[in-house]
C-alpha cells in the first residue's frame, strides 16, 4: 500500500474502504498474525475492509492496523 505521512504524527498511512462504505486510515505496512500470539490492541482491516479486532484475526492473513486509535492527533483529525 502506497502510503503518505500523517498530518499529526510522523507515521505513514493509507486508506481503506471499509464493508460500510466509509474510508478510514490505517497503517500503511500490513501485519499476519502466526500462530496464537495476539497483535498488539486496536482494530484491524483487511483489503477487503473487512474489521477484526486484534484477537479475532485469523493466522495468515494481511490485516492493517487502524491508525486512529493510537494517533495522538486524532481528536483534532476528527474536528477536520
Amino acid at each position: 500500500m502506497n502510503g503518505k505521512e500523517c498530518k499529526f504524527c510522523p507515521t505513514i498511512i493509507g486508506w481503506l474502504k471499509t464493508q460500510k462504505g466509509k474510508w478510514t486510515a490505517v497503517e500503511a505496512n500490513p501485519i499476519k498474525r502466526m500462530g496464537s500470539d495476539p497483535l498488539p490492541r486496536g482494530k484491524y482491516y483487511t483489503t477487503f475492509g473487512e474489521l477484526f479486532d486484534a484477537n479475532d484475526v485469523p493466522n495468515g492473513v494481511d490485516v492493517y492496523r487502524s491508525h486512529w486509535g493510537d494517533c495522538p492527533g486524532a481528536e483534532k483529525a476528527r474536528k477536520n
